[in-house]
């Protein structure tokens, strides 16, 4: 091994990198501190460019101006770290997420036309997110996955479109809703797990992911868990695992329970399975069971009325995994005291 003297052969600038036309106004490394400047920084965790920024940033605020950067922001929102590399700084900056970055320079110059390209007008990739419900029963999850997305670099507006459909708690519209979405060729289908055969009926070809299903492999819907082929994916619940326990819990609320009354969805193969599960345990342990199959919404009320004229019961009711059900808990209540 050569063994000499070291000489530099290359040295690098740090920069402040900001959107074309600077719509912050950053003119100095003071103003990156600002709470309102939404800053994209390289990870102290694994990117050695900190050490470097940390100490330009001392230099020109103290360690006030690096703490505001590396700390507080960090804690408020206001800074976002890269995940993987140095380089998403200029990425975090094209996609809206950032009004600032520091960067070496030369990453700068190399992500100037890669940034000026990535601002000409491009059709943004949609997905198509089929709701089980409302949009105010469900909009928890829908505030939960836009926040996911933004995480991730994804935008709703600027760097994806989300296009809202909406079942009204009636499995029925869901093959319409599923054949709008493959005839507006979206990039993606979200489906609740109920319209998961459906969306596969209608598309081969455009990913269908599934929020939740009780039973993937048994309904259909997947070849396995480990690998489920095709282009069907999602996350399995594995809820008839607990049916017990509900009913467990249903007893301690109600220790005189002799008398349960069903209500299932029969359109939906996981919800059948449950109610079959269910009725084996009531069997076992002495408890009348009484069965409400529906299809649609409209098959509630009826089926409670016929219920309250049928039996006289001091019981409770149990609702399959169907948000078709969960929607009418009004009409449920309605009919609770008959």
């Amino acid at each position: 091994m050569l063994t000499g003297k070291p000489v530099t052969y290359v040295t690098n600038d740090l920069t402040i990198m900001v959107p074309k036309d600077n719509p912050a106004h950053i003119t100095s490394l003071a103003d990156l501190g600002k709470p309102s400047v939404r800053l994209a920084m390289p990870n102290p965790e694994f990117d050695g460019v900190v050490r470097q920024i940390k100490a330009t940033l001392a230099k020109s605020g103290g360690d006030v101006l690096v703490k505001s950067v590396y700390e507080d922001k960090v804690a408020s929102g206001a800074t976002i770290l890269t995940h993987i590399h140095h380089r998403q700084t200029p990425l975090f900056l094209m996609q809206g997420l950032a009004d600032a970055g520091m960067t070496w320079t030369s990453e700068a110059i190399f992500q100037e036309p890669l940034a000026a390209r990535a601002q000409q007008p491009t059709k943004l990739p949609v997905i198509g997110f089929l709701g089980a419900t409302t949009p105010s029963a469900q909009a928890q999850w829908t505030g939960a996955l836009v926040q996911r997305l933004r995480d991730l670099g994804w935008i709703e507006g600027r760097s994806v479109t989300i296009e809202y459909k909406w079942g009204e708690g009636r499995s029925e519209f869901y093959p319409k809703i599923v054949a709008e979405f493959v005839r507006s060729k979206v990039d993606i289908i979200v489906v609740p797990g109920g319209a998961t055969l459906a969306a596969k009926q209608a598309t081969s070809v455009i990913p269908i992911v599934f929020t939740a299903a009780t039973d993937p492999v048994g309904s259909g819907m997947v070849a396995s868990l480990a690998r489920p082929g095709g282009n069907v994916t999602g996350s399995s619940i594995q809820a008839p695992d607990l049916v017990g326990k509900r009913l467990e819990f249903l007893r301690e609320v109600s220790p005189s329970l002799h008398r349960l009354g069903i209500m299932t969805d029969v359109s939906y193969s996981a919800a059948v399975e449950e109610m079959r599960e269910l009725l084996e345990i009531t069997n076992k342990l002495g408890i009348e069971a009484d069965t409400l199959a529906i299809r649609q919404a409209e098959d509630i009320a009826p089926a409670f009325r016929d219920l309250c004229l049928s039996v006289q019961w001091t019981a409770s009711l149990v609702s399959g995994p169907d948000f078709g059900i969960r929607i009418e808990r009004q009409t449920a209540c309605h009919f609770d005291a008959c």
